[in-house]
């Protein structure tokens, strides 16, 4: 081998220099087939290397089955009118009788959130119209049944805990269903809200 024998020469002469610096012996020369062999060891390094992080990013941008099916929901739910909404909010609630996860993050991931903002801005929106209510609020007790706090931090940051108040009040002529699950949806929030619920 070329290389090899050019190692064990180039050593040789390594050795035979002189504590002043003067080689004992003459360099080895450098041969065309080993001139040959650097310039194919060269090309080999300077290929590109593998992209090692190539499925850890295809994984994180690979969406849940539960995830791709809300984000087709949601964009319905924003484009749609009452009844299409109303449709949405019935095909949510029977996915996740359906389902067998222990979380919204787990079933929906982010999607879960995105459209949680959306139900508790149009529940204020139709509390005097007194549209749907009861459905609404199926779906928010679908919600806080994990007890999440990302989830339960949502309901009071966006103001839905004023609205579902509001409900309660004289000002709105509501069913005693739709106050019964008021009280209900109002009550988990409490019970597992205490940090949010002053």
């Amino acid at each position: 081998d070329p290389v090899r024998e050019y190692d064990r020469r180039l050593e040789e002469y390594v050795k035979s220099i002189t504590v002043d610096g003067s080689p004992g012996i003459a360099p080895p020369p450098i041969h065309a087939e080993l001139s040959a062999e650097t310039l194919r060891n060269s090309r080999q390094l300077l290929r590109p290397l593998p992209n090692l992080f190539k499925s850890t990013f295809e994984q994180a941008q690979r969406q849940s089955p539960g995830e791709t099916w809300l984000q087709k929901r949601i964009a319905v739910f924003d484009e749609g009118g009452r009844r299409k909404r109303k449709q949405v909010l019935e095909e949510f609630l029977e996915y996740m009788r359906q389902s067998s996860a222990s979380s919204m993050e787990e079933l929906f991931s982010n999607q879960a959130h995105l459209f949680l903002v959306r139900l508790t801005s149009w529940f204020s929106c139709t509390l005097p119209l007194l549209y749907e209510l009861p459905l609404q609020l199926k779906v928010f007790l679908a919600f806080l049944e994990f007890r999440e706090q990302s989830v339960i931090r949502a309901f009071f940051e966006s103001g839905a805990v004023v609205t579902l108040m509001n409900a309660l009040s004289t000002d709105f002529d509501v069913p005693d269903d739709v106050r019964c699950l008021a009280i209900l949806v109002l009550h988990r929030l409490v019970q597992n809200g205490r940090v949010h619920k002053e």
